[in-house]
């Protein structure tokens, strides 16, 4: 129980980077303003559900995250120095539904917001 709790709760962490490119569109968030909203998400999740622990809003959690997604080449940098991403992402946005709740899932899309 404790591994499958730690597992999803890295996985709402995850979405949480995913659904903020996927909310925002293509060619506007700089990886440090994207690194921004998921903490700033992640910290108000943790306000409005059960508290996280500081990890789950660390910016370096966030970062490692978009890195990974950058070798993968599911984003990317577009030439006006912006993220810009591939299909795949919102096919794993669509996916995470076999891992999140429901509930979860839809706290995290309300309050994420776009850095435009």
């Amino acid at each position: 129980m404790i591994v499958a709790h730690s597992l999803i709760r890295a996985s709402e962490c995850y979405y949480i980077a995913i659904a903020a490119v996927v909310k925002s569109g293509p060619h506007t968030n700089i990886a440090f303003e994207l690194e921004k909203v998921c903490t700033q998400t992640a910290q108000r999740l943790s306000l409005l559900s059960e508290p996280l622990a500081p990890k789950f809003f660390d910016k370096a959690l966030f970062r490692g995250f978009i890195q990974k997604l950058r070798e993968r080449r599911i984003v990317w940098i577009d030439t006006n120095g912006k993220l810009d991403s591939d299909t795949a992402l919102e096919d794993m946005a669509r996916d995470v539904r076999v891992i999140l709740a429901r509930e979860m899932r839809h706290s995290i899309l309300k309050t994420t917001r776009s850095e435009q």
